[in-house]
């Protein structure tokens, strides 16, 4: 009976210490781990693949993560082994001890849809990590400090060697400290590359990746503090007359507009002006580091489409050109022809400063559209892109009536009931004609965009897990459908979001990884454009029922930032309507000219413009303004806007240059203005600071709300020639004595307030020491003499009236007495007295 105890005492105990191995091992850890491994694991939390809930709570209170990723071999090969760089950093509150950080890997999974990768970037997927690809000690960390890691595995490692078949693998990143005082797992991917495979036969993934840049997309434009002192001085040397002794009629370029349902312009900017210089040289600036990043980009992969908003390329051009001119500049001109000839590499182009089009078409902000019209540069073909909202039909019939016929939907389409990617275009028929709408594939899109697939992809918080992600996806779209030619566009750059050079640097360090990868092509567009459509018409119909509408808040933005532009530009158009052609101004060249400009030995500045100068200085004018309303119009700006109104440097500047424009036509008043008399005048003097003549009115205004009694008149039609002073004066009328303020104020002949209002005090007393005194007083002493004769003509006739009344009474008395006496006897007498009476009454 002891032996069976004992015998039984010994089961126990082993199946004790077997189950106590078996909970040491993870579920996720295959038994191929040696012993001596799973002893360190059971001082660990087990690698799995799922995050504990108190770490994660830990990290998302953090201000980073506590482990990510910087850099990693996304693909690898036969003969590529493996090498990464991981961060860690102390979020806790706490110094920590020492670690150890180890890299799990399934060589032999494979993923069967998207969504099971979804799901493992999202640590929501139970794969079993049975090989441990690497470890590293990790030292101990002071509160807020952090360490790099660096990793190696040669080519002939065991784990690497048994990854037999292509494809996208599961990779799990594991650091934590001995006291278990800080832990953290990320989720991300490596690639086994398919050469050396039987797969590196079948037909590659075409790819086109495409970058979008307009300084309408670069907050470095958008919110740059020297856009509207750069705007100005712009402004003022068109103001001044300067810019058309430097402006030939050759070296201007037009920029045509096409008209839209609602409106129409044409506006003709010239090249060589400083007004355009100075617009150019604040762009370049703005723009310069981005540019940069981009001929690197370029350089390192070619085959990238730079897609060019026309007017950053012109500018460009020009700046190139001003600075072929300077000798002295040589290494100069070398950089900047080589940025000219990138920002100009692709064949197609988008839509000037990146105007959201979309956006404009769909909350019916037509007004502003013309400005957006479809715009070629050299050999380029113009492409409309979206920003804020997609490509409803109605966004889309306005894009074709503003030329293009091949627009860029940023979000792609998705069917819902096939999941593999095809062909990136699709064709829609608009009013009789075929319109290529190209479809950016909306995941691979988004993380070349640098934004991970979803907050819970906890590897792809850096460039290095978000390029990780994008290979293995594009890997996994090869193998849904790998006897199919088909080719997909890649958007790198959404116009609602900044292009820094920080962003570009990634998007290099992104196609690099593309071009070498072997199951993919990079093409260009045209192969696209050429492609045939895998969508019905059914389908097409359904995907422009779903664009993104653009929601309340921007859509309220968009109003306010249109509701301005269209104020400036009207007030703008309004004022031009009064400047004068030299020609039908009635004053000569030679008495024109301003005497202290002859003084000073300026007298070209002062002199009128021929009729061709005014076409060009007008046209130049209109350029500048349009140039810095359209930067406000792209989905950037109206993004930028929404968060804060002050904060959009190009609508400041837009607004700021109009009211220079405005504000160069002056009018002085004197203060105040006494009035002895009944008549008087008020000296006005305006001055015309442009380098045309003005045909303007002077309006008034009295303060009084009811009818004064002082007046003052306006004129009209007063012509102020270019750089002077004309004077003018206004009657005034007084009545009475009283004391009222006017305003006096510069208008154009529809009425238009050109300057701030200027003030007048205007008070009246009289006195008789004029003509009209004296003749006031003898009027009211002739009155008065007459009113007396009058006064005392009516006593005299009122007298002599009542005395007559007295006496007929008295007669009629005395006849009605005689009739009663003659009456019956049997009749009372009246008596005597009482008749007295009567007629006393």
């Amino acid at each position: 009976m002891t032996k069976i105890v004992s015998r039984l005492t010994a089961v126990i105990a082993g199946c004790a210490l077997a189950t106590a191995i078996i909970g040491i091992q993870s579920p996720h850890v295959s038994q191929q781990l040696p012993l001596s491994r799973l002893t360190t694991l059971s001082a660990q939390a087990s690698p799995d693949s799922t995050s504990n809930t108190t770490l994660t709570a830990q990290t998302s209170q953090a201000k980073k993560r506590i482990l990510a990723i910087a850099n990693s071999t996304s693909i690898v090969t036969s003969d590529s082994g493996y090498s990464a760089d991981f961060t860690i950093t102390n979020n806790s509150n706490q110094d920590v001890s020492a670690g150890s950080l180890s890299v799990y890997i399934a060589p032999n999974y494979e993923f069967k849809t998207s969504d099971s990768l979804q799901e493992w970037a999202e640590s929501d997927s139970n794969i079993r990590m049975s090989h441990e690809l690497a470890q590293a000690d990790v030292r101990s960390l002071k509160v807020g400090e952090s360490t790099t890691i660096k990793v190696h595995v040669d080519a002939n490692n065991p784990v690497l060697s048994s990854m037999i078949t292509w494809g996208a693998r599961p990779l799990l990143i594991r650091y934590q400290s001995h006291d278990s005082a800080l832990a953290e797992s990320i989720h991300s991917f490596i690639t086994r590359s398919n050469a050396g495979t039987h797969a590196q036969s079948l037909p590659a993934l075409n790819v086109v990746f495409t970058v979008p840049i307009s300084s309408g997309n670069m907050s470095s434009c958008i919110t740059n503090d020297k856009t509207t002192a750069s705007a100005q001085e712009s402004m003022s040397a068109l103001l001044s007359g300067e810019a058309l002794s430097l402006t030939t009629s050759s070296s201007a370029s037009s920029t045509t507009s096409s008209s839209t349902p609602s409106s129409s312009s044409s506006v003709s900017s010239p090249s060589g002006s400083p007004s355009s210089q100075g617009s150019t040289s604040e762009m370049q600036s703005c723009t310069a580091s981005a540019v940069s990043g981009l001929e690197k980009l370029k350089n390192t992969v070619p085959q990238v489409e730079l897609l060019t908003d026309p007017s950053l390329a012109l500018n460009t051009q020009q700046e190139n050109q001003s600075i072929q001119d300077d000798q002295s500049s040589t290494n100069q001109v070398t950089t900047q022809s080589s940025q000219s000839s990138i920002l100009n590499s692709s064949s197609y182009s988008i839509q000037p400063y990146a105007i959201d089009i979309a956006s404009l078409a769909n909350s019916n902000n037509t007004s502003s559209l013309s400005l957006a019209a479809a715009t070629s540069v050299g050999s380029s073909s113009p492409i409309a892109i979206d920003g804020l909202s997609g490509w409803s039909m109605d966004a889309l019939k306005t894009a074709q009536s503003l030329g293009y016929s091949t627009v860029l939907a940023t979000d792609g389409f998705a069917s819902a009931t096939d999941s593999a990617v095809h062909n990136s275009l699709a064709h829609v028929d608009i009013n009789g004609q075929n319109m290529t709408v190209l479809t950016a594939q909306h995941e691979l899109s988004q993380l070349a965009q640098g934004t991970p697939s979803s907050s819970q992809a906890d590897a792809e918080n850096s460039s290095a897990g978000l390029i990780n992600r994008f290979i293995a996806q594009t890997a996994f779209y090869e193998s849904q459908a790998p006897y199919e030619q088909r080719t997909i566009l890649i958007n790198a750059s959404h116009m609602s979001r900044n292009l820094s050079p920080q962003h570009i640097a990634f998007i290099t360090r992104l196609a690099q990884s593309l071009s070498s990868a072997s199951w993919t092509n990079l093409t260009d567009l045209n192969s696209l454009i050429n492609a045939s459509s895998p969508y019905s018409a059914q389908e097409v119909e359904e995907f422009i029922e779903d664009a993104q509408k653009l929601d309340k808040k921007h859509s309220k933005t968009l109003s306010d930032i249109t509701e301005i532009i269209d104020s400036n530009k009207s007030r703008v158009n309004n004022f031009l309507s009064s400047v004068v052609d030299s020609a039908q101004s009635p004053t000569s060249a030679k008495d024109a000219r301003n005497p202290q400009d002859l003084a000073r030995g300026q007298a070209d500045k002062s002199r009128p413009l021929s009729s061709q100068e005014l076409e060009q200085w007008q046209n130049s004018l209109s350029s500048l303004i349009t140039d810095y309303a359209s930067r406000s119009l792209s989905s950037l700006s109206i993004a930028t806007y929404a968060q804060n109104s002050r904060n959009l440097s190009s609508l400041n500047a837009d607004t700021a240059i109009t009211r220079q424009l405005l504000n160069s036509v002056n009018i002085s008043v004197p203060s105040s203005l006494h009035v002895v008399s009944e008549t008087a005048t008020v000296p006005v003097t305006i001055s015309n600071n442009l380098p045309v003549s003005l045909r303007i009115n002077v309006a008034t205004r009295s303060s009084e709300k009811v009818r004064s009694e002082v007046t003052i008149s306006g004129a009209d039609n007063i012509t102020v020639n270019a750089h002077s002073e004309q004077q003018v004066t206004l009657p005034v009328r007084a009545i009475s004595g009283w004391t009222t303020t006017f305003q006096i104020y510069i208008t154009t002949a529809e009425g238009m307030l050109i300057n701030s209002k200027k003030d007048i005090s205007i008070s009246s007393s009289f006195t008789i020491m004029d003509n009209a005194g004296y003749v006031i007083f003898a009027l009211a002493i002739l009155l008065a003499v007459l009113g007396i004769r009058r006064q005392i003509s009516r006593s005299r006739s009122k007298n002599t009236t009542d005395s007559t009344h007295i006496e007929d009474t008295h007669s009629d008395s005395n006849s009605h007495s005689n009739s009663h006496g003659n009456s019956s006897d049997h009749e009372l007498s009246v008596p005597t007295n009482i008749s007295d009476h009567n007629l006393d009454k």
